[in-house]
């Protein structure tokens, strides 16, 4: 078997500390998309592991799974939005039923 190809993009000045530090960053964001309802098989966490410490990737994967957190808590705001409004208007329409 041939040896994996260096790393692309990981910076010559990062150190171990750095490495492991970027590494849970990109899992810690990865396990809250998925706690947060986003598809199991949608990234897996080899995936993430592999683009990290294989590739050298893990500043572009970070930065794609905080735009994907941002926009899952932004979805998750306008449901939440869009209940409390329904609720709203659910309490609104017994009050006034009730005064009648």
């Amino acid at each position: 078997p041939t040896p994996p190809p260096p790393p692309l993009s990981l910076p010559l000045s990062a150190s171990p500390r750095e490495a492991a530090a970027l590494l849970n960053d990109c899992c810690s964001l990865l396990d809250s998309l998925q706690r947060h309802g986003a598809p199991l098989g949608l990234v897996s966490f080899g995936a993430v592991i592999g683009a990290v410490e294989h590739w050298g990737l893990g500043e572009r994967v970070r930065a794609l799974l905080l735009a994907a957190n941002s926009a899952q808590q932004q979805q998750e705001a306008r449901a939440s939005a869009r209940a409390s409004a329904a609720e709203g208007e659910a309490r609104g329409g017994d009050v006034s039923a009730s005064t009648e």
